[in-house]
């Protein structure tokens, strides 16, 4: 699971994929939000580019950061 600092399984990345695009439909439209970070510890880090290039197709007026804690 995230706590573990494993990379997680299948269950916990659908889950975890939810909440992200969850978040950023909810934060979208607030000019407070400048970038996108969808992983930002070193640890349990899956599939980056295919996330950052999902997060940009959500969202294509923000910048994404996908190495963030690598």
């Amino acid at each position: 699971s995230m706590d573990t600092g494993k990379v997680p399984d299948g269950p916990a990345r659908t889950q975890w994929e939810a909440e992200y695009r969850t978040i950023i439909d909810q934060h979208r439209s607030s000019p407070s939000v400048v970038m996108w970070v969808n992983q930002n510890e070193g640890w349990g880090q899956y599939d980056q580019a295919r996330i950052a290039d999902e997060v940009k197709a959500q969202d294509p007026s923000r910048l994404v950061n996908n190495m963030s804690g690598v």
